[in-house]
């Protein structure tokens, strides 16, 4: 087989391969971008529970009786969830490698907000 058939191939395959990829990928949102929409869903639900609960925030996010999915990161892996006294809540994904810190891929993701005090 000549050099320029094996080029044309291995072209061919590569041409392939990225088609099948962007087909299989085209209805899929970034992992960022879903941990992202979970936590700022969170905070709607943690201030609408506040609202209905004298501005107390629940104790832990198992209270607002949401699915698994809903109070965890794009990974299956459950935020972390904060209170203060002062009503700060901060919501926590720890990226890829599940540990404070880190940058890309294992840099951490969260939503800090302020319950109104009554």
């Amino acid at each position: 087989m000549s050099q320029e058939k094996k080029a044309i191939i291995v072209i061919a395959v590569c041409l392939a391969v990225i088609g099948v990829g962007a087909w299989w990928l085209r209805d899929k949102e970034a992992p960022a971008v879903v941990t992202q929409q979970r936590l700022n869903a969170l905070q709607v639900s943690i201030e609408a529970w506040a609202a209905a609960h004298d501005g107390k925030a629940p104790e832990s996010l198992d209270e607002l009786g949401l699915p698994e999915e809903a109070i965890s990161d794009h990974k299956g892996a459950r935020f972390d969830y904060i209170t203060s006294d002062d009503g700060t809540v901060k919501i926590i994904s720890y990226g890829a490698d599940g540990k404070p810190g880190g940058h890309a891929f294992h840099a951490d993701t969260e939503v800090s907000f302020q319950l109104p005090q009554n």
